[in-house]
């Protein structure tokens, strides 16, 4: 829990590349629970899942959205791509992580 009262969380948002700027298309949220969500803001979930795919190559083995935090880490090891990308995961607020607005920091 941050200073004010609100819940920080992990998170992992994909960026593209579109015309000349980069847009923020998914977000990747660490619950409370441990799993891992997915946030569309440019892409629905399913295309999101097919991209990404549901298991991922850890540093340990296979990883999927259960395995949280390790899964987004994964993620960011997986997509480096000069136009579509996964960043490094940083802590956000967890109501604003869940919103479907792309404007959320």
């Amino acid at each position: 829990m941050s200073n004010d009262g609100s819940t920080l969380t992990s998170v992992v948002e994909f960026k593209m590349v579109m015309g000349n700027r980069t847009r923020t298309t998914a977000r990747f949220v660490l619950m409370p629970d441990g799993s891992v969500t997915v946030v569309p803001l440019a892409f629905s979930v399913k295309d999101v899942s097919e991209i990404v795919g549901e298991q991922l190559m850890g540093p340990h083995g296979l990883v999927d959205r259960s395995h949280g935090l390790a899964y987004l880490q994964a993620l960011r090891s997986a997509f480096q791509g000069s136009y579509f990308w996964a960043t490094e995961p940083f802590e956000m607020d967890l109501a604003a992580a869940l919103s479907m607005d792309n404007s959320a920091p």
